[in-house]
């Protein structure tokens, strides 16, 4: 499944954020991190697009799989500054803990638009906005469709009772973005769900908020 990672600051060692299926030891091999890209056809107006080596991926030391997709979150590091255009700006990360629900956040990602086994994709980003439910609501969503499911407060759930929008297959890895105000803040991390937009299954993302002391200790490291 594709990964859509968020930059999220801007270091002398750029660190992205993602979910990660499985660790491999930490070794990102050969494909790149592109930043900047809108149609993955690369058209000119992806010109500014930018192709950067990943020098290594940190998991976070309590990922479970495939469970309950608890602690879904890893930091890309990258082998070169990152150079912001109007293509490619960073995001903020939550100071602490925010009351989110009952307000809206935006999704991202070039994932499937139809949930269906082979899937159907476009070649420009796409994005939906979807609102933010607390714990408690999404577990009893769940429970009425048949499946159990209890969110730990790592976690985080958006979208719609009846369905309608949602993230969906390729879209993992990607940002769950809500604006204050006068900023966009990454508060979740697209993590798991059960098909796409199907009714009383809104998605499950990873709350950033959480892994602050995590992702500081990294990012503090770096400077």
């Amino acid at each position: 499944m594709a990964r859509r990672p968020a930059l999220f600051d801007y270091l002398p060692v750029a660190l992205v954020i993602i979910c990660c299926a499985k660790d491999s030891g930490g070794h990102p091999g050969t494909s790149p991190c592109v930043l900047g890209e809108y149609n993955i056809r690369r058209t000119e107006e992806d010109r500014e697009a930018q192709d950067i080596r990943l020098v290594r991926y940190v998991i976070h030391p309590r990922y479970s799989l495939p469970k309950r997709y608890n602690n879904d979150i890893a930091l890309l590091e990258l082998a070169q500054d990152v150079k912001f255009n109007r293509y490619v700006i960073p995001i903020c990360l939550p100071d602490g803990p925010l009351k989110l629900e009952e307000k809206s956040a935006t999704v991202a990602g070039w994932g499937n638009i139809k949930d269906i086994d082979k899937g159907v994709r476009k070649d420009i980003l796409q994005k939906v906005t979807v609102p933010i439910i607390s714990n408690e609501e999404c577990n009893d969503w769940y429970a009425q469709s048949g499946k159990l499911v209890l969110l730990q407060q790592s976690q985080l759930c958006a979208g719609f009772k009846e369905g309608k929008k949602d993230a969906c297959q390729g879209d993992s890895g990607g940002p769950l973005m809500y604006f204050d105000g006068s900023k966009y803040v990454l508060i979740g991390v697209i993590s798991a769900g059960f098909g796409c937009a199907r009714p009383l299954l809104p998605g499950l993302y990873t709350r950033v908020s959480e892994y602050k002391p995590w992702l500081d200790k990294y990012i503090n490291s770096s400077r």
